[in-house]
């Protein structure tokens, strides 16, 4: 393992830690919330919102947990709160996510496109018996 994969596998590490961190924060105030403290989902969502600045953290924490689910979860159950405050929250965390999301189809539609490509190139190059379901690798 070179410095670079070293580094990169440290980093991610890091940034899972930082999540769970954050979360083990967010946890305490949901059980506040269980007899149903308008404060406490308030307090919540201020933290919340306080965290939408960090696109790329928001990103990595959706990945762990899914915040959307939770927010959510607290608009269904805490109905005194503004719906405009949810609705800000949740379309926010909607344009955070559609970057990254665009580019996973972007990449994914690129990858299609170099195996049709490939596949093209073994059919010209009289090799059509590796793209049979049967076809075994032999090196």
């Amino acid at each position: 393992m070179n410095k670079l994969e070293k580094f990169q596998e440290k980093l991610h590490a890091s940034r899972l830690l930082l999540v769970k961190s954050v979360k083990q924060c967010l946890i305490h105030i949901p059980t506040k919330t269980t007899n149903k403290s308008e404060s406490a989902v308030e307090e919540y969502l201020e933290a919340v919102s306080e965290l939408l600045a960090y696109n790329e953290f928001v990103n990595d924490y959706n990945v762990v947990y899914n915040l959307t689910k939770d927010i959510k979860k607290y608009q269904k159950s805490n109905k005194e709160i503004d719906s405009t405050r949810y609705d800000y929250l949740l379309k926010s965390l909607e344009l955070i996510n559609k970057p990254y999301t665009e580019l996973e189809q972007k990449e994914l539609q690129e990858q299609h496109l170099e195996v049709n490509h490939f596949v093209k190139f073994l059919k010209r190059m009289s090799y059509p018996h590796v793209l049979s379901p049967s076809y075994k690798c032999t090196t």
